[in-house]
């Protein structure tokens, strides 16, 4: 049942992105992201009480990816932080085509919803917070 649970919830999160990225969160509706995904509305409100929820679960997950960067390099000296961020550049770039659209609608939403803005600082908060070496 757990397992039948996350398959749903990541369908969810799959269509999700699917249609931010190509419609934008403000056009793409939760029945367009039931439909692509494949579940009921029931279902959808079970894993994500609003839309928005859902656009800040994604968030979320693409924060958490930048986070474990952050953890990753704390016991790192600069220059081989600064190796690694080189190392990334074109892994970022070759993933970018399809993650792109979904970067650049995170920063458009955040610039218009309070809520979403605070949660997409959340990293430059944790940056901030590192003492130097």
């Amino acid at each position: 049942m757990q397992q039948r649970s996350e398959e749903t919830r990541s369908r969810i999160l799959g269509s999700a992105i699917k249609l931010f990225s190509a419609r934008g969160f403000n056009a793409a509706s939760v029945a367009d992201i039931c439909e692509d995904a494949g579940i009921s509305k029931g279902a959808f409100y079970h894993h994500f009480e609003s839309k928005q929820a859902l656009f800040l679960a994604l968030l979320d997950v693409w924060l958490q990816t930048i986070d474990n960067a952050i953890e990753a390099s704390k016991d790192k000296t600069v220059p081989e932080t600064f190796m690694l961020i080189t190392e990334a550049f074109p892994f970022i770039f070759e993933t970018a085509g399809e993650g792109l659209p979904m970067f650049l609608e995170f920063w458009l939403q955040a610039s218009r919803d309070e809520k979403i803005w605070q949660a997409s600082i959340a990293p430059i908060v944790v940056i901030r917070n590192i003492s130097p070496r």
